[in-house]
């Protein structure tokens, strides 16, 4: 029986790179939600902006949606 994390979200503050690392930390098991911020070349995986950081933030403190 494969055991629940205890981690609730990774942030990842990086580009595509970090993103894609962060998964791999979870390459057998499941990997939890990943909120991603784009601050290097590409971000084409990165839904959010560096610039967003704290908006997005500051909504998912506050339990609402992210857009």
């Amino acid at each position: 029986m494969e055991e629940k994390s205890i981690i609730d979200l990774i942030i990842a503050i990086g580009g595509d790179g970090t993103l894609l690392t962060g998964t791999k930390l979870y390459y057998d098991s499941e990997v939890p939600p990943i909120l991603s911020f784009n601050f290097g070349s590409l971000g084409y995986l990165c839904p959010f902006q560096a610039n967003d950081v704290d908006d997005v933030l500051d909504s998912l403190i506050k339990n609402q949606q992210i857009e």
